[in-house]
């Protein structure tokens, strides 16, 4: 025995929730081996999800993973808007057998659309590891719902452009006119800058206090006095 914990006694869900997904499940007596993942692996395909109408849709879940190699041992999400071209949205090949919170903006990856549907792959390919993935709490937002980001789109006397979107070191946004605020979020959720306003801004990918921020989405929030905009760049290292 590794002293790995391959499964968690309990769900994610607060009480009363009981249930997740799970690879395998059998009585404890019968040890860690009897229903893991072995020589292939274990799919989770939702139901076709209508994404058509949700503006700028956010895909949360919970997930837990435990193997003993990470040459062949992995754990992938996929996603697929046409049912036929699948995009590949996290991957863990090292154990994190503990609960840990996913959150992934789909517009980054595929249109929304009535067709969106999402697979969650367990898979061992070598003899005799132990592979065990659980899946709960899974949830899709909308973008303009969440208090971090919330965003009035309203008709405004400016538009927002942008370049170089991806960038490397710096990316310059031209607003027209000066903004009443701007903050930039990680796609996490967490504020990471408040440049100082100003009709063309120039940001250099760094935090508040200075540091280099590293490569990922990051949300900008420009707040005027028609309302809150909100625009997505991406940073690549």
């Amino acid at each position: 025995s590794t002293g790995l914990i391959y499964q968690s006694g309990d769900d994610h869900t607060e009480d009363p929730g009981v249930r997740c997904w799970v690879t395998g499940n059998a009585p404890m007596s019968y040890g860690a081996g009897y229903a893991d993942v072995d020589d292939g692996k274990v799919t989770l395909l939702s139901p076709v999800i209508d994404l058509s109408g949700v503006a700028q849709p956010i895909l949360k879940y919970w997930r837990w993973f435990t193997c003993e190699t990470s040459l062949d041992d992995s754990f992938w999400v996929w996603v697929t808007d046409d049912g036929s071209n699948w995009h590949l949205i996290d991957m863990v090949s090292q154990t994190q057998n503990w609960w840990t919170e996913i959150t992934v903006l789909l517009t980054d990856y595929i249109t929304p659309s009535a067709n969106t549907r999402f697979a969650f792959v367990a898979t061992d390919y070598r003899s005799g590891s132990l592979v065990e993935a659980m899946v709960d709490d899974f949830g899709i937002y909308s973008y303009v719902s969440l208090d971090v980001v919330e965003a009035q789109e309203k008709p405004d006397r400016f538009d927002i452009g942008i370049y170089p979107n991806p960038f490397n070191s710096a990316v310059k946004m031209d607003f027209g006119a000066i903004p009443n605020s701007i903050s930039i979020f990680d796609i996490n959720g967490r504020q990471v800058a408040s440049p100082e306003p100003e009709k063309t801004l120039v940001w250099n990918a760094k935090n508040s206090m200075g540091g280099e921020l590293p490569s990922g989405v990051y949300l900008v929030k420009i707040a005027t006095k028609d309302g809150v905009k909100m625009r997505k760049v991406t940073l690549i290292r």
